[in-house]
C-alpha cells in the first residue's frame, strides 16, 4: 500500500485569468486562504504562468515599466541637455534606479552631487517652492530634486522665503491659532481605548514621584508592585501601583498637572476613588508633597492593608 497516495492532498486547479485578477487586489496569503491551499502553492503557480510578483506591496498593475531606452537618447538628455535622472524617469514612466542602471550599462559617466549642483535650477519656480516648503523640509525637497540642501536654501533666499529655524523644523510647520483650536475640538468626546493608553504609557519613563515611592516600597518590603507603565488596568484607568494579592490601588500625582483639568484636587480624588470602587478596589491617593514623609506613607499603606 502506498502511504503517500492517501496522505497527499488533492491538486487544486487554479485558472491563470482568475489568479491575475485576484493577485492584482490581494496578497499571496489572502489568495491561498481563499482557495484553501498554501502560500508556496500560489508562488509556484505565479512562476508557472509568468505572472510578475508584487514589488513593495504594490499591486501588479502599478508596477513601473523597465527602462528600455537607447544610448543615444540618454546621451542627448543626460549629457547634452543636462537633464536630471528623475526628469528622464518621469518622461519614460520608470524608476530613477532604472535610469541609473541604464547609464551604467551604456558606460555614460554619472554626475557627482557637486557637478549636479552647478546646473541651473531655474525650473524651480517661487510658487512651486512655497507650496512644497509648507509641506516638506529642505532635506526632503533636495532629495526630490537630487541635489544638495544648499541649492534649495539658495533658492529660498533668492525668492525671499523665510527659512525655518531648528526649533520650527523639529516641531514641524507652525499652525495658526484657529487651526490649533480646530484640532482640539476634533479630539473632544473621543475616548482612547485601553490599548492606545497602554502604548503611550510604555513609551513614557517612570516619574520622579513614582520612583521615590518605589524605593520606599522596596526598603520596607511592602507587597506592592509598579504598574504605571501600562502593564495593569482597572477598566479604562491605569493605576501607578497595585497590591500583589489584595484589591488595593495607589495613585501618586503632581498637584500642578491635575489642577489644569480639575477645579480642586478633592474633585480629582473623589472621581478616581469612585471609579476604582466600581471594580472593588480601595484607592490610596498620595500627593507630591507627601512623598517626603516616609513614615506617614508606610503607616498609611499598612493600615489600608490590614482593613
Amino acid at each position: 500500500m502506498q502511504i503517500g497516495k492517501y496522505l497527499r492532498k488533492e491538486r487544486i486547479h487554479i485558472d491563470k485569468n482568475f489568479l491575475i485578477k485576484e493577485y492584482s487586489k490581494k496578497s499571496m496569503l489572502q489568495v491561498a486562504r481563499q482557495l484553501g491551499c498554501s502560500e508556496s502553492c500560489i508562488r509556484v503557480r505565479l512562476k508557472k504562468y509568468n505572472i510578475l510578483s508584487r514589488v513593495q506591496g504594490k499591486p501588479v498593475k502599478e508596477r513601473k515599466k523597465k527602462c528600455n531606452v537607447s544610448k543615444k537618447f540618454l546621451e542627448k538628455k543626460y549629457s547634452k541637455n543636462r537633464r536630471f535622472m528623475w526628469q528622464i524617469a518621469k518622461e519614460l514612466n520608470c524608476g530613477i534606479t532604472a535610469v541609473r542602471n541604464a547609464l551604467i550599462r551604456y558606460n555614460i559617466p554619472i554626475r557627482s552631487s557637486s557637478e549636479s549642483n552647478k546646473i541651473n535650477y531655474n525650473f524651480i519656480t517661487k510658487d512651486f517652492l512655497i507650496k512644497e516648503y509648507n509641506i516638506k523640509s529642505v532635506q526632503q525637497i533636495a532629495k526630490d530634486f537630487c541635489c544638495s540642501r544648499k541649492v534649495i536654501k539658495k533658492k529660498l533666499i533668492e525668492y525671499g522665503i523665510n527659512i525655518r529655524n531648528r526649533k520650527e523644523a523639529r516641531h514641524g510647520i507652525k499652525f495658526t491659532e484657529e487651526h490649533k483650536k480646530n484640532i482640539g475640538l476634533a479630539g473632544l468626546g473621543k475616548k482612547r481605548s485601553p490599548e492606545t493608553i497602554r502604548k503611550i504609557l510604555r513609551r513614557q519613563p517612570i516619574t520622579s514621584l513614582e520612583l521615590a515611592l518605589l524605593n520606599i516600597i522596596k526598603v520596607h518590603n511592602l507587597p506592592y508592585r509598579f504598574v504605571g507603565n501600562g502593564s495593569f488596568n482597572i477598566g479604562r484607568k491605569f493605576p501607578d501601583f497595585v497590591h500583589k494579592t489584595k484589591k488595593i490601588a495607589i495613585e501618586v500625582y503632581n498637584r500642578f498637572f491635575k489642577l489644569k483639568h480639575y477645579k480642586t484636587l478633592e474633585e480629582y480624588e473623589i472621581e478616581r476613588v469612585a471609579y476604582f470602587k466600581k471594580f472593588g478596589y480601595k484607592t490610596i491617593m498620595i500627593r507630591d508633597y507627601m512623598i517626603n514623609n516616609e513614615e506617614e506613607i508606610v503607616n498609611r499603606l499598612k493600615l489600608v492593608e490590614k482593613k
